[in-house]
């Protein structure tokens, strides 16, 4: 698949969202916007639920930023989901890119908090450079992942047709064939927001990095669906 600039539904965005959304944006210009914008409003350590990542941690990181700069990281064509569109790679070093820029914010905030000392400071830096950490938006009170009605709200013509073939089966009471084409429904939305999520990989004490297998696969998953 390759990169197409989308467009957005005037029913779901309002004129001011739809003037900027259009604009094309330097992701240079926007990492900057985001360090310079944001403000760490929660850390933690997170246990996993999953026994295939038993013996691990991650720190967690909510980082508020502007609304518009939300916007333009998760919605423009140019921003984070637009990167992974002109390739695996090239999102893969975007995302690199962002946790870097923020990497000394987040590091500071972790050994000044109490609840970021359940996994050692250099545990939690190696964390943040691992290949699996990550930057997103935070899903809470922001998308929901679990409400698969279809709203059209960003036209992307493969994440569009991809939605719209998971609905169908979804209506006609079938499992959608790859069963991740279901993250199209939510990746053809356009939420507005403010809270990014940032989430280091799995690490062990001695730190090794472990790999949810699911997530092995969620750079093409946002190029191709727009969600993952």
């Amino acid at each position: 698949m390759t990169w197409v600039r989308w467009d957005f539904s005037a029913s779901f965005v309002c004129e001011e969202r739809l003037a900027y959304l259009r604009e094309e944006v330097e992701f240079d210009w926007l990492v900057n916007a985001i360090r310079s914008d944001s403000r760490v409003t929660n850390v933690e350590i997170d246990h996993p639920r999953n026994a295939a990542l038993k013996g691990s941690k991650r720190p967690v990181f909510q980082v508020d930023v502007q609304p518009k700069t939300f916007d333009l990281f998760y919605n423009s064509p140019w921003g984070y989901r637009g990167q992974y569109c002109q390739g695996v790679e090239i999102g893969l070093r975007r995302n690199r890119q962002l946790l870097a820029s923020l990497a000394d914010v987040l590091l500071g905030v972790a050994q000044s908090n109490p609840q970021g000392r359940d996994l050692a400071i250099d545990l939690i830096r190696k964390s943040l450079e691992l290949p699996t950490a990550k930057v997103w938006i935070y899903e809470p009170g922001q998308i929901d992942p679990k409400d698969y009605s279809l709203r059209k709200e960003l036209l992307h013509p493969e994440w569009l047709r991809h939605a719209r073939e998971a609905r169908a089966a979804l209506d006609a009471n079938r499992n959608p064939t790859p069963e991740e084409t279901l993250n199209a429904i939510i990746g053809v939305r356009a939420p507005c927001g403010r809270i990014l999520d940032v989430k280091g990989a799995w690490i062990t004490t001695s730190g090794a990095e472990v790999v949810d297998d699911y997530k092995k696969y969620r750079a093409e998953h946002i190029r191709d669906y727009g969600f993952s």
